[in-house]
């Protein structure tokens, strides 16, 4: 599925027409980046000039294939007159669309450049360039090849490496002020490092404890881990750190049961924003007060596999359509399109 998108500059009406298969936003999103980066293009240089604030996206149409996106971009680029290299046309494309070289003009200066570079390029080929019969070029064998290490020399290696890079010896090892709650007992442990917290953890209550898993939880994307909390110095918020390393000091233990935490509109996932789903075969228009609200309506009428991780690509645009739906919510949806959403919904239910 491709998408044929356009940009508007609020403040001058200009236009830019591109398609992509990785979501309008996305690409959006890239355009600035080239922008603050210090792209060429006419769109990176308006985007400079007036700020990235005043450029809106939004999706003209959806196709199926490449060649039917390479169509319908160059017919749109005509119709809407973006082409910045006709007299009087009010765009930003800088060329006529398609391959993306349709009518891309090469200023006469630049032509002789590539020139230049080119015969530059041609003296130094085949038997032109001076290391061509270079016998540094030759595959001269490594001077220890062939000698074979005895077994006392392989001991005496390998006890000499042994421990260099384990465990808290290891380079990658953080060395940061961690801790861990065990959930039924409140009980709150401290360690001078991740991994010495987890390996203590491993063998005082015979648990695996996985460190991308614990990592997890001390960001706060997962609440629990085989039945600890953990805590990180430089991954877990300020005030819970503090939190934590109150409790710690002054031996306080308050257990903690997850039975019901992530239940309904309890779910980490479940925001209390506004959100919006468009049936793209119709055209419909659904509102939602909660992020909750929209997933449970889409489990129960459209199809029970929807979740909140595929609906959240659709939001920040790794995915265009999920089950035959795109969606919205105020906090991720770009403002001025969400706007635009929310006039077009209360024009058809006034």
């Amino acid at each position: 599925m491709f998408e044929v998108y356009m940009i508007t500059n609020l403040e001058n009406t200009k236009q830019y027409i591109g398609f992509t298969r990785k979501g309008h936003l996305k690409r959006f999103k890239n355009h600035k980046k080239e922008a603050q980066l210090g792209g060429n293009r006419y769109l990176c240089k308006a985007m400079r000039k007036y700020g990235e604030d005043v450029f809106i996206t939004e999706v003209l149409e959806y196709v199926d294939s490449y060649e039917e996106a390479v169509k319908r971009e160059i017919e749109l680029i005509s119709f809407y007159n973006t082409f910045a290299g006709d007299e009087g046309s009010w765009g930003y494309n800088t060329t006529r669309g398609g391959e993306g070289s349709i009518g891309h003009f090469v200023p006469e200066v630049l032509r002789k450049k590539l020139k230049r570079i080119r015969e530059e390029e041609r003296k130094w080929i085949g038997s032109n360039n001076p290391n061509f019969k270079n016998k540094l070029f030759k595959n001269i064998p490594h001077p220890r090849r062939g000698i074979k290490l005895t077994a006392e020399g392989k001991m005496k290696i390998s006890i000499a490496n042994k421990g260099k890079q384990a465990g808290i010896n290891h380079h990658k090892a953080v060395k940061k002020i961690s801790f861990a709650k065990k959930m039924d007992t409140g009980e709150v442990i401290r360690k001078e490092s991740f991994y010495g917290l987890r390996t203590y953890l491993e063998k005082e209550f015979d648990v695996k404890i996985n460190r991308s898993g614990a990592l997890k939880v001390a960001r706060g994307d997962v609440r629990s881990h085989n039945g600890f909390i953990f805590y990180r110095e430089d991954e877990t918020d300020k005030k819970t750190f503090q939190e934590i390393s109150r409790q710690y000091k002054n031996n306080i233990k308050i257990p903690i049961n997850l039975e019901y935490l992530n239940q309904k509109e309890t779910h980490p996932n479940a925001k209390n924003f506004v959100s919006f789903a468009r049936e793209v075969n119709t055209g419909e228009l659904l509102k939602f007060n909660s992020w909750y609200e929209c997933k449970q309506c889409m489990t129960k009428n459209v199809n029970p596999k929807f979740n909140y991780g595929e609906m959240k690509k659709c939001l920040t645009g790794r995915r265009n359509i999920v089950r035959g739906y795109v969606f919205y919510r105020s906090d991720i949806t770009d403002r001025k399109i969400f706007e635009k959403i929310e006039e077009e919904y209360r024009s058809f239910n006034d």
